[in-house]
């Protein structure tokens, strides 16, 4: 007893519709494993990128530290240059008011 025609018809329906689904859910599965591919390698690359920030932020700190050394050593240099003018200009100029008061 092979059945009706549309038993036949339902039973090849059902046939090719759980087919689909496993193609489906094959493909859906293909699908997820590139994605979590995608995601390994994405977060490979932030790793990677956080490490060069860090090593870059210690090339920046080291940078750092040299131009604020260096410009203290400036500001020194111009302390004392400013200092060394100044005594100069006292000395030079002691007697430049008695001139002014002279020419009044």
């Amino acid at each position: 007893g092979g059945g009706t025609l549309l038993e036949k018809l339902v039973e090849e329906g059902d046939r090719r519709t759980v087919q689909k689904l496993r193609d489906l859910d094959e493909n859906f599965m293909e699908e997820i494993e590139i994605v979590r591919n995608e995601t390994c390698d994405m977060r490979e690359e932030m790793e990677d990128m956080r490490s060069d920030m860090s090593s870059l932020r210690g090339d920046l700190r080291e940078v750092m530290v040299t131009v604020k050394a260096a410009f203290e050593q400036m500001q020194m240099l111009n302390d004392n240059f400013v200092d060394f003018s100044s005594r100069h200009y006292e000395r030079a100029g002691s007697d430049s008011p008695r001139h002014s008061d002279e020419h009044r």
